[in-house]
């Protein structure tokens, strides 16, 4: 019969000091990418009415057209 023993992995004394650096990168990316959302819906609510047909979508769907192009949420 055979055993199998795992130990968790410890978080090293790097890891811990890198913590907080990783958290403002994670911030710093979120803030990048919400501010591309903020212009391809400002693009987009500048577009005719003609133009959004075109591509499939009317005014109301502008939200969730920019959301699902973002992939964040």
């Amino acid at each position: 019969m055979a055993f199998i023993s795992s130990t968790p992995a410890r978080a090293g004394f790097g890891q811990s000091l890198l913590s907080p650096v990783r958290a403002v990168v994670q911030a710093i990316n979120y803030i990048r990418a919400c501010n591309v959302m903020a212009r391809d819906y400002e693009q987009m609510s500048h577009k005719t009415d003609g133009a959004l047909a075109r591509n499939g979508l009317t005014r109301e769907d502008i939200p969730d057209a920019v959301r699902r192009n973002a992939g964040l949420f």
